[in-house]
């Protein structure tokens, strides 16, 4: 009787593991595909006009993300944001433009 050579076992496991992987990506095996969505509600500062931002903000709604955007004016926007965060009291999200940064 022939012996399986170490050669043999380890050609045998990449296969099944090769046709493992195949039945995964091909989606014949459902592996981690749960579907989670975002709920809540996210503050975003920032000094762009609400009517810019808006449309944004409805695709969120659609998704059942409340956001909450405040306009702050752009000749205090940095310090604001700046005593916010020192304070705790700071926006979960904010936007600034590069120039800022």
């Amino acid at each position: 009787m022939k012996q399986l050579g170490i050669k043999n076992i380890i050609t045998g496991i990449f296969v099944i593991a090769a046709i493992i992987a195949l039945l995964i990506f091909s989606g014949l095996i459902d592996f981690g595909n749960t579907q989670q969505s975002a709920s809540g509600t996210v503050t975003v500062w920032g000094d762009i006009s609400s009517e810019i931002i808006e449309p944004y903000i409805e695709e969120a709604r659609e998704q059942e993300l409340n956001i909450v955007y405040i306009q702050k004016r752009s000749a205090t926007y940095e310090n604001d944001l700046i005593n916010a965060f020192a304070s705790g009291t700071g926006p979960d999200l904010f936007i600034m433009s590069h120039e800022s940064l």
